[in-house]
């Protein structure tokens, strides 16, 4: 299972950024909830390129693959958020306090890590499960492993658990060729 750490601590910072705008609707003077906008670069900053770096290796990862995935968008969205609030704190701080939007990058990228680490534990309980499901199959499917064929070259000996070719690109193992009927 992952680590929850980075989640807790992300979550840590990010609460006194999100509380003000949570109990905005209901009390009178929210705005005095508000912290100043120093300490919310503050609190934002670790979330953002520490706790939330594993975003921006991902998103960059998949522009060098000529691709785009969730990660990238999430590396985007936050870092316009802070970064906007970065300029407007360093522009508009001695005219009062500006609208910063350090609570939304925090709290999504907190949100997208209780995702991922979520997201982790359902894929180790379902490897589990899996692995469950497999003890609980005919003992007599790894003695039937043998001569397969591999395509209309020839045929070739292959012991359970060793790599096929599966399609045209890529490899697939034998018992799971078996499950999906494909052999």
């Amino acid at each position: 299972l992952a680590p929850a750490w980075p989640v807790v601590l992300a979550a840590l910072l990010s609460a006194p950024l999100v509380v003000p705008m949570i109990v905005s609707p209901f009390v009178a003077d929210a705005h005095g909830w508000m912290l100043n906008g120093w300490l919310q670069l503050l609190l934002a900053t670790p979330v953002q390129f520490w706790l939330g770096a594993r975003f921006y290796r991902a998103g960059w990862k998949a522009v060098r693959a000529g691709s785009a995935n969730m990660d990238l968008l999430v590396a985007l969205g936050t870092s316009a958020a802070y970064g906007l609030s970065l300029y407007l704190l360093y522009q508009h701080a001695q005219h009062g306090m500006p609208h910063l939007y350090f609570e939304g990058s925090a709290s999504v990228i907190t949100l997208v890590l209780l995702g991922k680490w979520l997201e982790a534990g359902q894929h180790v309980n379902a490897a589990g499960s899996n692995a469950l499901a497999r003890r609980e199959i005919d003992e007599d499917a790894v003695r039937k492993c043998g001569l397969i064929t591999v395509d209309a070259r020839g045929t070739a000996r292959q012991e359970c658990g060793d790599l096929l070719p599966a399609v045209e690109k890529g490899l697939c193992r034998w018992d799971t060729l078996a499950e999906i009927g494909e052999v």
